[in-house]
């Protein structure tokens, strides 16, 4: 009788998708259901009114797009790579809508402090973004030695810097 091995790997493959995919239905869900009648329509008709400044409606508009995008771009572009799917879920798409959360409910003034927090969060994001996006790139051109992001060492360690950086900072304040 033959018996079956534990493959980690394959497991590792199945709960990032697992993980991912999941997590997808449930944000969109939430996303449709809550956010779309309770948030984004009413803001929508307060700007029209003049009662809420319009880049509300951008943050409300990106609350309810992110998701959508980013199923559709987990499964277009990261497709086949459950790692790069949960780095940029968590590191990446979970953060900026937070924030967009965030500035929506909390932040109400766009003083020069919360300007300097959204320049530093817009900053880092863009920074994970592009590493993310470098190594994709890695595993796509896995057939060449020399490899993505060293090709672009520099630059992914810039990118890591900023990204660090700025966590650190928002961890000590």
């Amino acid at each position: 009788m033959k018996t079956k091995r534990f493959n980690r790997e394959k497991m590792i493959r199945r709960a990032g998708y697992a993980l991912f995919w999941s997590w997808h239905l449930i944000f969109i869900l939430l996303t449709v259901t809550v956010l779309v009648p309770y948030i984004t329509i009413p803001i929508f008709q307060d700007a029209f009114k003049g009662l809420v400044p319009w880049h509300y409606t951008l943050y409300s508009t990106g609350l309810v797009l992110l998701p959508l995008i980013s199923a559709l771009l987990g499964a277009t572009r990261f497709r086949g790579q459950p790692v790069t799917l949960l780095r940029y879920f968590y590191g990446f798409e979970m953060t900026l809508w937070f924030f967009m959360l965030v500035r929506i409910i909390t932040f109400r003034d766009f003083n020069p402090g919360v300007a300097w927090l959204i320049a530093n969060i817009v900053l880092s994001q863009g920074a994970f973004f592009m590493l993310v996006w470098f190594q994709h790139k890695q595993v796509k051109e896995d057939s060449d030695s020399s490899g993505i992001l060293y090709k672009y060492s520099a630059t992914a360690l810039l990118l890591s810097t900023i990204t660090a950086m700025v966590g650190l900072y928002f961890g000590i304040l």
